[in-house]
């Protein structure tokens, strides 16, 4: 992860892989206890066309599970087993890095931070129950705007929501392709690769105290 050489007027974080994170041992623990091949669950419900749709907000999230369970039911007897299957493997909220919410909850006090992710329409609620959106109250969610990292509609939408410059907001992203869709298009993006590079990378941003107080 780069240091900045110009400061941002603004952040644009993803969630998962950065702010929360997964089991990704689950899968293959609910795989096996209900007697489905190893990898059968993200190879149904993570499928580049099926998980677009969801991501974009095409289906909502009990549309997108059905389908799922449409795909991981080999035979129509077997759809009851796929259907617990993947409603164990959907119900888990992951878990918060409140150390990279710390951060940026201290970077909020300076500059506009906020949550950019490919979600389904489950995302808002995960979030408030994980008490995230007690300490981030701005998310950008895919599924609401109808495109999906890395197509620059979303940046363009997320940066107008914030209401600063498209080359003065800065992404932060664990996932390459994301990072180069923005770089493309002109915002600042640097790959997510843990605590201590994050801290250098908002170390462009000035300290509150430094900066006078709180933005406006």
């Amino acid at each position: 992860m780069d240091v900045l050489a110009t400061r941002p007027r603004a952040i644009l974080c993803d969630v998962d892989g950065v702010v929360r994170h997964r089991d990704t041992t689950l899968a293959k623990t609910i795989e096996d206890d209900h007697g489905l091949p190893n990898g059968s669950i993200a190879k149904a419900a993570l499928a580049p066309d099926l998980l677009q749709q969801a991501v974009t907000g095409r289906l909502d999230e009990h549309e997108w599970l059905s389908q799922a369970t449409d795909r991981l039911a080999e035979v129509p007897a077997a759809r009851q087993r796929a259907a617990a299957a993947l409603a164990e493997w959907a119900r888990p909220l992951g878990t918060v890095d409140h150390t990279v919410l710390g951060m940026l909850a201290t970077v909020a006090q300076t500059v506009p931070v906020a949550l950019l992710s490919n979600g389904t329409t489950r995302l808002e609620s995960d979030l408030q129950d994980l008490g995230v959106t007690n300490v981030l109250g701005t998310l950008i969610n895919s599924a609401r705007i109808g495109h999906a990292k890395p197509s620059e509609e979303i940046y363009r939408a997320a940066a107008e929501r914030l209401g600063v410059p498209l080359d003065q907001c800065l992404l932060i992203d664990d996932t390459q392709s994301y990072v180069d869709g923005a770089r493309r298009i002109g915002m600042p993006a640097v790959l997510y690769s843990g605590h201590e590079s994050l801290r250098r990378v908002l170390a462009a941003v000035p300290n509150p105290e430094k900066a006078g107080g709180a933005h406006s």
